[in-house]
């Protein structure tokens, strides 16, 4: 008996270190708050689709995507 009491107390102590190590080496169960969290948009409200406004912004914005273009390097 005196063999399987060893054992056990062995057991017990191996087991107890790695579940002491587990909760010592555990991440906190908190989360981290979103980055996106702080996230908005503070754009104008958009033009009815196919109004003067609207086609105007869409030309705009193809004329300055052209003018904006970078230089090609040959």
């Amino acid at each position: 008996m005196g063999k399987l009491t060893k054992l056990t107390s062995k057991m017990l102590v191996g087991l107890a270190i790695c579940v002491g190590a587990g909760v010592v080496g555990s991440a906190p169960a908190g989360a981290d708050p979103s980055v996106f969290g702080t996230l908005s948009c503070s754009c104008q409200r958009a033009a009815p689709a196919g109004s003067p406004a609207r086609q105007d912004a869409i030309a705009r914005g193809i004329r300055q995507g052209l003018s904006d273009r970078p230089a090609v390097a040959g």
